[in-house]
């Protein structure tokens, strides 16, 4: 009880108290700046991470473990050079479509085509360790 009443004070408190004189809060980043912002994390770094993550385990696997790359579109045994350029090709053309949505100014979709295909990344590196070929 006691807890929340003093939880209930600081708070009034807080919420009552006022700037001084002459004290201005800073303006917040225009819109813009936080999408394009959004849209470069997504497709600058969080992509081409996942890609990384995902190319690397699954070339740690295949190489020190009797295991076969998952995906169909691939031969059994890829070497490392063609996980890169079969996965970068696809994170190329997702980033392509995602920068022209960017420029279109369609705000609410330009990252999807990054963040589904790193997760997709994220998701296929780690079915490597949690089927138990790593």
């Amino acid at each position: 009880m006691k807890r929340t009443l003093l939880s209930l004070l600081l708070l009034s408190s807080l919420l009552s108290a006022q700037n001084p004189p002459g004290y201005e809060l800073p303006q917040a980043p225009s819109s813009s700046k936080i999408e394009k912002r959004i849209f470069w994390i997504t497709n600058g770094i969080f992509l081409p991470a996942s890609v990384i993550y995902d190319v690397e385990v699954t070339h740690e696997g295949l190489a020190h473990h009797r295991c076969v790359e998952g995906n169909q579109m691939f031969p059994g045994h890829p070497s490392r050079g063609e996980l890169y350029l079969w996965n970068g090709g696809f994170a190329l053309g997702e980033f392509g479509v995602d920068y022209l949505l960017h420029r279109a100014h369609v705000h609410w979709i330009d990252n999807m085509g990054a963040v589904a295909g790193g997760i997709v990344h994220f998701q296929a590196g780690s079915t490597w360790f949690t089927h138990g070929c790593y």
